[in-house]
């Protein structure tokens, strides 16, 4: 298992153990350095496009398409 992980807006990596970061709404984690900083509205504009990691699958998923199969999921 990876616990390096890198923030998509201060591109700081850090470990995911010892450094638990913020998880946003959209399904990125930033780095806490990041969640201090900003307000989450601007944390959620800066990592709209950000791909995130499926740890399951190994797959990267554009948070957006995410958010579209959790619409689907929702209607049945």
């Amino acid at each position: 298992i990876c616990l390096e992980t890198t923030c998509p807006v201060c591109k700081l990596t850090y470990n995911y153990q010892e450094n638990r970061p913020l998880m946003l709404p959209n399904g990125v984690s930033v780095s806490w350095k990041c969640a201090n900083e900003f307000p989450e509205k601007e944390l959620l504009r800066f990592t709209k496009d950000v791909m995130i990691h499926d740890g399951t699958s190994g797959l990267f998923y554009n948070t957006a398409f995410l958010k579209l199969i959790e619409r689907l999921q929702q209607n049945f």
